[in-house]
């Protein structure tokens, strides 16, 4: 019972009160997910996970959590980040091609991004 009267608290972030006003709304409750059974690419052998980041509610760029240095762009196209300031690309602020995950636009995995 004590479980079932537990509230979510996103305490301590800065968008603690406006998140924890959502997260009120909630009844208590839970969800099961099924394991995953789709392909393995990462290097870690595990789901190819894309943060998306969102600018006034459409997906502008995704980031791959194991490929640091690709940057999907909505158009399809994939673009490689240097972030060690020993790079060019550091100082110019330019990005170049990369093909490395081609395959997942070309096989419409990306659209589930988007």
């Amino acid at each position: 019972k004590k479980k079932w009267d537990q509230r979510p608290n996103d305490s301590g972030r800065a968008w603690a009160e406006v998140m924890n006003r959502l997260l009120d709304t909630l009844p208590p409750g839970f969800a099961i997910q099924g394991p995953f059974r789709g392909m393995r690419v990462s290097p870690y052998n595990t789901p190819l996970e894309v943060k998306v980041e969102v600018l006034w509610g459409r997906a502008y760029l995704g980031l791959f959590a194991d490929f640091h240095d690709i940057i999907a762009l909505r158009d399809g196209s994939l673009e490689f980040t240097c972030r060690d300031k020993a790079c060019s690309q550091w100082w110019s602020h330019g990005n170049v091609p990369d093909l490395r995950l081609k395959w997942a636009v070309e096989n419409g995995h990306m659209e589930a991004v988007w």
